[in-house]
């Protein structure tokens, strides 16, 4: 589901059989300087709003599509199913 939110966008997604590759380490934080005190000043300083207007996109023609009731309640059972496997997982243990 990581093309939702643009994430691996134009990449061949990999075999079933063959374990995922691992991201790139992020760059380390302080920049070349290598000080490490230096913080950013705003967390949200390089957020990139593109992923998450995309996906805003996409919840709004899910909503104006005529199977938009029945997506969503298959949605609804597939997570009550996942919630009540976990469940059993945890009274078996």
């Amino acid at each position: 589901m990581s093309w939702l939110f643009g994430l691996n966008r134009g990449q061949p997604e990999p075999p079933p059989g063959l374990p995922a590759q691992p991201p790139p380490p992020p760059p380390p934080a302080g920049g070349a300087g290598g000080g490490g005190g230096d913080k950013p000043k705003d967390k949200w300083s390089n957020f990139d709003p593109t992923g998450l207007e995309r996906a805003a996109q996409a919840a709004k023609e899910l909503d104006k599509s005529r199977h938009a009731k029945e997506a969503l309640d298959l949605a609804r059972m597939q997570e009550q199913s996942t919630q009540m496997e976990h469940q059993s997982k945890i009274k078996v243990q």
